[in-house]
């Protein structure tokens, strides 16, 4: 996973709102799907961008796939805009 792929990923608004839906919790692509204006084919390529990103995982229950935020993915994100913010008040500041 790279930042790159990371912003990448989120850089499409369907893509951050399945992030949104799914920051409430673990659903099936149906469940997904059933949220957003978008066909079933669509959210499962999205979902598959986002794991791919490292943004999203995803486990079996019997029949199903459960698709949830992946923590570290959204930590490291997190993190470079955090060291981006404070070298940019760091260069005011000089």
């Amino acid at each position: 996973m790279s930042i790159a792929a990371t912003f990448e990923a989120l850089g499409d608004p369907n893509r951050r709102q399945i992030m949104a839906f799914l920051a409430e919790g673990e659903a099936p692509v149906g469940e997904i799907a059933g949220q957003f204006d978008v066909s079933l084919a669509a959210v499962s390529q999205h979902l598959k961008i986002l794991r791919e990103a490292g943004l999203v995982s995803v486990r079996s229950r019997a029949q199903q796939r459960l698709y949830a935020v992946a923590s570290p993915g959204l930590v490291e994100a997190a993190g470079w805009l955090i060291r981006l913010a404070q070298r940019s008040v760091a260069a005011r500041a000089a």
